[in-house]
């Protein structure tokens, strides 16, 4: 199923996928839910972030803390 999100306060539209698997999908961007009580956050195939059940935050980079999101 594809949503067609439209909203005069986004700055574009927004197409959000939600497969039967109960994955999000954006043009770039996925969020699964794993077998293992994960949440996995790709960026194409590679998973960059996954957060566990407890809340721990899992990154393949750095985490910045008091900057400006783009």
């Amino acid at each position: 199923m594809t949503t067609l999100v439209k909203s005069s306060n986004l700055a574009n539209n927004i197409s959000v996928n939600i497969g039967t698997s109960g994955a999000l999908t954006t043009t770039h961007f996925s969020i699964q839910e794993s077998g293992a009580g994960h949440l996995v956050i790709k960026y194409g195939s590679n998973t960059i972030m996954s957060i566990d059940s407890s809340g721990n935050i899992i990154s393949a980079n750095n985490i910045t803390a008091g900057g400006s999101p783009t």
